[in-house]
């Protein structure tokens, strides 16, 4: 009993740590991202996560946690939030006009369009295997720039657990949409398991990746910091 009430304890610790890191990474506006570095299992409750983003009252919530022996789809969770938001926010336009306004590259028009209405992509041309390479670019430049048309409209806030556990395609998604972000328009706050091994493919852009998080300091240690002064 009494070592199931110390594991009680520190989970609730943890747990009260860990909002309180949300808590004052929300309150402060000097930055729009948060990696929070561990070396176990952590748990962000999302109901208790989306209380404390919605007392700001300006921002949309998403929320998405990886699991270890999931399949991921390309671009997880990123596409998939592409089409939640659009039934959101954007169903007063039709899917064709929602990817035109957002400037998504011509010949994908289509496939985008197909996904948000029925959330699989059809693709009318065929693909050469020797141009996938530029269609990935430019399926990626399309991502980007769809969050950019939606982060035009309104403010978007997204926790990530398990970041660890995120595939390649999404890695370079997000690099890409922190490259472009207008400031206070798209905050991210992410947990992710620094004992891990990550897979090998995508080893070296991991590790790119949390060094570069580390050296533009948006990067904190659980359990190494104030949770209180995030920011400051």
């Amino acid at each position: 009993e009494k070592i199931r009430g110390d594991r009680n304890m520190e989970q609730m610790y943890s747990l009260n740590y860990m909002l309180k890191l949300i808590k004052s990474f929300c309150d402060n506006k000097s930055s729009d991202y948060m990696f929070i570095k561990h070396y176990n299992t952590l748990s962000l409750p999302e109901n208790e996560v989306e209380k404390i983003v919605g007392e700001t009252e300006e921002y949309c919530f998403l929320y998405y946690k990886f699991s270890k022996h999931q399949m991921l789809e390309p671009y997880q969770p990123f596409l998939g939030w592409i089409r939640k938001l659009y039934y959101e926010y954007f169903a007063n336009e039709t899917p064709d006009e929602f990817v035109k306004n957002a400037k998504v590259y011509p010949m994908q028009q289509y496939s985008v369009a197909e996904y948000i209405r029925t959330g699989k992509a059809w693709r009318i041309e065929d693909i050469l295997i020797n141009e996938l390479p530029y269609e990935s670019k430019r399926m990626l430049d399309s991502l980007v720039s769809m969050y950019q048309y939606i982060c035009s409209k309104i403010k978007v806030f997204v926790v990530i657990e398990s970041l660890h556990l995120c595939n390649l395609s999404g890695i370079k998604a997000l690099q890409k949409l922190m490259a472009v972000n207008r400031p206070g328009k798209f905050r991210l706050a992410a947990t992710y398991n620094e004992s891990y091994n990550v897979p090998g493919y995508i080893l070296n852009e991991w590790n790119a990746f949390i060094s570069e998080m580390e050296k533009q300091g948006y990067q904190y240690e659980w359990g190494a910091v104030d949770a209180t002064v995030i920011g400051d």
